[in-house]
């Protein structure tokens, strides 16, 4: 059996899949602690086999935002995570460690509350000019 950690780390080109996730931040932590916890926890989930983004929203255009009446933005983390294909990333989410250290994000991170995760393919087109 293969360790789920064990697909030789290449470059991830062309079509790919992507797990996109918006990660609420719970209460009991500010953003800068769950910023540094969700990328801890992301190193022992994504070691060789996952390329991953981290993003952290700044408050850049808070004001502007609220004048046509959004609300106040919630402090949150948003994650892009990327295989080759979607063959890759199924050889991974099944995994019994993977399944592990996934539980051990959603007890401590609480990844499941307030939280969107889905699939998505992407596509590279190259438009050439005629």
């Amino acid at each position: 059996m293969s360790h789920w950690n064990d697909f030789p780390s290449r470059p991830i080109t062309g079509s790919r899949t992507r797990v996109m996730a918006a990660y609420r931040c719970p209460d009991h932590l500010s953003p800068a602690e769950y910023h540094a916890k969700m990328e801890a926890q992301l190193e022992k989930i994504t070691a060789h086999s996952i390329k991953y983004y981290l993003w952290i929203p700044n408050d850049t255009l808070d004001a502007k935002l609220r004048e046509p009446a959004f609300p106040e933005p919630d402090p949150m983390v948003v994650l892009s995570a990327e295989t080759e294909n979607e063959e890759r990333m199924t050889e991974v989410l099944p995994h019994p460690e993977f399944k592990d250290h996934m539980r051990d994000a959603i007890r401590d991170l609480h990844l499941h509350i307030e939280s969107s995760v889905f699939f998505a393919n992407v596509v590279t087109k190259i438009e050439k000019e005629e």
